[in-house]
């Protein structure tokens, strides 16, 4: 349409063309904020319905699971070369090898400066990569990521696939049906770290949909908060119930399904492969209370390497923190790496300022530093923030490598915690004990 018809259209009085032309042009810009104001109205009433999608699983394009097929530093910038799986979200880019862009690596006292997961040469492994187009359209720049390897790994990229499906669902209110629908579902999904992540969105959902939590889903999440709960999940259960002004469940131990004795050890007797023995261990687990963490703790010593992992990873995932003391004990006598880092990772999720200063006397030496460092990001109280600004301090040496600084900083700094919140983990006070 012209200007002179739309002119005539809206009977605008005759004017000279630049004045014509000036009148549109601010009744188009009107047009235009009225339609943003409405745009901005709808999200305001349609907000997102899990945390992961507030946070970068909405800021991204791209959401990648791909192969880490090398990082390298060009010219100042770290450049990681991923060789892509599938798409969680967006397409697949027709590339073998996708180029990602990872700032903040390198050494920088601000902790306001954008960062995002540390990785070094030679980094290899299969992520998620939370992506949006870089600056030219050369590189891809990242948002987050999370490591997608192992039984961890594989129930954190299963939750991503399920909300991603969900998002695929036009009709907002079914979707937001669905979500509730499967976060009470995988309350009792058989990993630790699905339930207690399903749990901790169910806060999030309730945050933004309250009016989906009736007289039924209350008596719902009070019975499963009543029986089978790791503590990390009670707890985010129990924040539900106070926030609905429901009744409290019976304590963990009453709700808990007695058990009988030795029914674990005559369940293991004749199984020896390590992956039968943890499907026992966590089915046990997660029918019992905290009789059956007891149990399944008080065995670890007789149980091979890739079992003792299992389970202190599993009882760190699912905020077991009363264990915590039982597994740094193992520490000393621990003779098997992948364990060791292990045990320094649950004391990062379940620890306290009593753990700062062994956590600070393991960055000392190379064998489980990296796991230190992170563990001390992790508790994130003044006193290990402390610590890791004196490790950064120490002087360049063997025990002390030159990349500590700048990996320092990237703990300390603000997108620490978000990339956390995107591997379904909460750091220092909104850990949730």
């Amino acid at each position: 349409m012209c200007a002179g018809s739309v002119a005539e259209e809206i009977r605008l009085p005759t004017f000279a063309a630049s004045r014509t032309a000036s009148l549109l042009g601010l009744l188009l810009g009107l047009l235009l904020v009225g339609a943003a104001a409405s745009a901005t109205a709808e999200e305001v009433a349609r907000p997102p319905l899990t945390a992961i999608e507030a946070g970068p699983l909405g800021r991204s394009t791209l959401v990648l699971l791909g192969d880490l097929d090398g990082v390298r530093t060009v010219r100042g910038m770290v450049l990681a070369h991923v060789r892509p799986v599938r798409a969680i979200k967006g397409e697949v880019p027709e590339q073998r090898t996708v180029t990602v862009l990872i700032p903040g690596v390198r050494p920088t006292a601000d902790r306001e400066t954008p960062s995002v997961p540390y990785l070094t040469e030679g980094a290899r492994g299969r992520y998620v990569f939370f992506l949006r187009p870089g600056p030219g359209g050369v590189a891809w720049g990242m948002e987050a990521l999370f490591d997608a390897q192992g039984r961890v790994g594989a129930q954190k990229l299963a939750s991503l696939e399920k909300i991603a499906a969900l998002l695929e669902i036009v009709d907002y209110e079914e979707r937001a049906r669905e979500t509730l629908d499967w976060l009470l579902e995988a309350q009792r999904a058989k990993g630790t770290w699905t339930r207690v992540n399903a749990a901790r969105e169910l806060g999030h959902l309730l945050e933004v949909r309250r009016d989906l939590f009736d007289d039924a889903v209350r008596s719902r999440i009070r019975k499963l908060a009543s029986r089978g709960c790791a503590p990390a999940q009670r707890t985010w259960l129990l924040r539900l119930l106070k926030d609905l002004g429901a009744d409290p469940p019976p304590s963990a131990t009453e709700g808990a399904m007695p058990e009988k004795p030795g029914e674990l050890e005559q369940a293991l007797a004749d199984v020896q492969d390590a992956d039968a023995r943890i499907r026992i261990l966590e089915q046990h687990l997660h029918r019992g209370g905290p009789l059956a963490a007891t149990s399944v703790i008080r065995r670890i010593r007789r149980e091979d390497a890739t079992v003792r992992v299992w389970t202190i990873r599993t009882f760190a995932e699912g905020g077991y923190a009363t264990h915590l003391p039982t597994m740094r004990g193992l520490y000393a006598y621990e003779s098997d790496a992948d364990v060791r880092r292990a045990i320094v990772y649950a004391t990062g999720l379940l620890g306290g300022d009593g753990d700062v200063t062994w956590l600070e006397a393991r960055t000392r030496g190379p064998s489980v530093q990296r796991e230190a460092l992170f563990a001390l990001a992790r508790i994130r109280t003044e006193a290990a923030l402390a610590a890791l600004a004196r490790v950064r301090a120490r002087p360049r040496d063997d025990m002390t490598p030159g990349d500590i600084p700048a990996l320092v900083d990237y703990l300390q700094g603000p997108l620490f915690e978000e990339v956390e919140a995107a591997a379904g983990r909460a750091v220092g006070a909104a850990r949730g004990r």
